[in-house]
């Protein structure tokens, strides 16, 4: 499979053409840490709950974790929102708890 992948420009200066097998797990460890495992509230209007997803969201994955977290991110839809569970002052800091965030969706 590593074999298969191809692109001369995709990995730092990989000029072969071919992804190594260090190459894809350094892809694969930049995707495991860096995204968001999200809950859905609702899948349909049946309200059953949607299966959850690992997405790359910019800017959400730096939200640092709390045990005790002021915020969770939901998914609705097409929209993935940070919301708050309790009020937040503005000189307080959001936070999330990764919780099972590293378990695969």
């Amino acid at each position: 499979m590593v074999a298969s992948l191809t692109n001369a420009n995709l990995i730092g200066g990989n000029t072969a053409g071919l992804l190594t097998e260090r190459d894809v797990e350094h892809c694969l460890d930049l995707v495991q840490t860096r995204s968001c495992r999200v809950e859905s509230s609702s899948d349909d209007s049946s309200g059953a709950a949607a299966p959850p997803l690992r997405v790359l969201a910019p800017i959400f994955d730096m939200i640092n974790h709390s045990p005790n977290p002021n915020a969770e991110f939901i998914r609705e839809g097409d929209t993935l929102e940070v919301r708050a569970l309790r009020d937040i002052s503005a000189d307080d800091e959001v936070f999330i708890s990764y919780g099972s965030s590293t378990q695969p969706a």
